[in-house]
């Protein structure tokens, strides 16, 4: 059955599928399924963040490496920068620029993580600067350029948004890499690019190329963002625990980002709560105008219901006898 509703999601026309019946990690692998069989990203979103963690960990062990990103999201606290979390803001730009270089991927997230908007296509390209052995470049460009994406100078590299210098080596952390690299230059030129452990400070892994790419996530002044889908385009399928539940999700963390707006005292304009953050209202509007996928939200309407015939793993308490019938069975 799932096989055919599968339909629904190759053609123009919207549509809802209503998955039900899931156990265990059924829904993984249907998902892994879908992202092997189509060139289309999978957005999976799930009931909240311990949800979403769990299900991303089962798609890193069913997909090739790097096929599944997590997309948390950047701050608890609209406006308030010292509560930006760095480590989801590399994880949140690694997902965007993975995007703009067209490679697909299931990306998981939860409602408070996706009401954050992104910046546009556009500002990530102008931001982005393209590292590859063999260029000419000047170190000392590279410094003032690094300085201008606010990174900061430390003497070993540990976190996104850091750089150190030693001779003839720069050690970057972008937050378009899960990891930092070392840059060797010979001269004027990059003469060698390799990934580097943050904690033991030793390369593991030489590349060609890397990006380098700032914070995209902590701005809080007036530019242009997008929605997640709308970065995405048309090259997405959603696949989603409960809408209903996730715009109202999205509606509190909006509303709170109105409160917080209202009580700013500050010379710097800043962006409005509808710049920043998306409304569960327009969350749904945006999602009905597409097909897309739920499971398990009971009285959710629905074009195709389908059900699975899944069942969650028995208990057998080490006794492989048991264990041995039910595979027999």
């Amino acid at each position: 059955g799932w096989i055919r509703e599968q339909d629904a999601l190759n053609g123009e026309k919207t549509g809802r599928i209503w998955l039900e019946g899931l156990a265990g990690s059924a829904l993984s692998f249907l998902v892994a399924a879908r992202f092997l069989q189509s060139e289309r990203h999978q957005i999976l979103v799930a009931k909240d963040k311990e949800s979403a963690a769990y299900l991303n960990n089962d798609l890193e062990n069913i997909l090739s490496p790097n096929s599944s990103l997590f997309f948390p999201e950047t701050y608890r606290r609209a406006y308030d920068q010292p509560d930006v979390d760095n480590a989801n803001v590399l994880l949140r730009a690694e997902a965007l620029n993975r995007i703009r270089e067209k490679r697909p991927l299931c990306l998981v997230t939860y409602p408070e993580a996706i009401c954050e908007k992104v910046v546009s296509r556009t500002q990530l390209e102008a931001r982005s600067h393209r590292i590859a052995i063999g260029d000419r470049l000047d170190m000392d460009f590279l410094f003032d350029l690094l300085v201008s994406y606010d990174f900061e100078r430390e003497d070993l590299v540990y976190e996104p948004g850091q750089f150190a210098l030693r001779g003839g080596l720069m050690d970057v952390f972008s937050f378009a890499h899960n990891q930092p690299f070392r840059l060797e230059f010979d001269g004027d030129s990059i003469a060698d690019i390799r990934f580097f452990d943050p904690e033991s400070q030793l390369s593991y892994s030489s590349v060609n190329e890397v990006v380098l790419l700032p914070s995209i996530e902590q701005k809080t002044g007036v530019e242009e963002r997008k929605t997640l889908l709308e970065f995405i385009g048309n090259q997405a399928e959603v696949w989603i625990y409960d809408a209903r539940d996730a715009a109202v999700r999205m509606d509190k963390k909006w509303l709170e980002a109105q409160t917080i707006y209202q009580e700013l005292n500050s010379p710097v304009k800043r962006a409005s709560p509808e710049e920043l953050v998306w409304s569960g209202h327009a969350f749904t509007a945006q999602l009905l105008s597409q097909a897309y996928i739920q499971f398990e939200a009971p009285g959710e309407p629905s074009d195709v219901r389908c059900r699975l015939q899944a069942k969650s793993q028995p208990v057998f308490n080490k006794k492989y006898n048991l264990f041995q019938e039910h595979l027999a069975q």
